[in-house]
């Protein structure tokens, strides 16, 4: 994974500690009655966790982004979908929550 000016974040999908996998995100929060969203795209997991994702589709989903100094929590929710397919060489997790 590359460094980016000592940005870090971690993940956690239920029990499951993503943090150290190639992911990127995006997160929406507005500020009417609507839940906020968030989109994640983990690569290369390994089989047995692709479908311990899969199988759990009301998994908690905890989001921390920053730098070294510190990280914020940017999104607590739970999965509504997740999918996983091949990209060429890689293996995309795609997870909404």
């Amino acid at each position: 994974m590359a460094t980016l000016f000592r940005r870090k974040s971690r993940l956690f999908v239920g029990e499951l500690d993503l943090s150290d996998l190639d992911m990127s995100f995006v997160v929406s929060r507005n500020l009417s009655s609507k839940p906020n969203t968030c989109e994640i795209e983990i690569y290369n997991l390994t089989p047995a966790h692709r479908g311990q994702i899969a199988n759990n589709t009301n998994a908690l989903i905890r989001l921390e982004a920053g730098y070294e100094s510190g990280l914020t929590t940017l999104f607590v929710g739970n999965t509504r979908e997740a999918s996983s397919q091949r990209a060429i060489v890689d293996w995309v997790t795609h997870i909404s929550a």
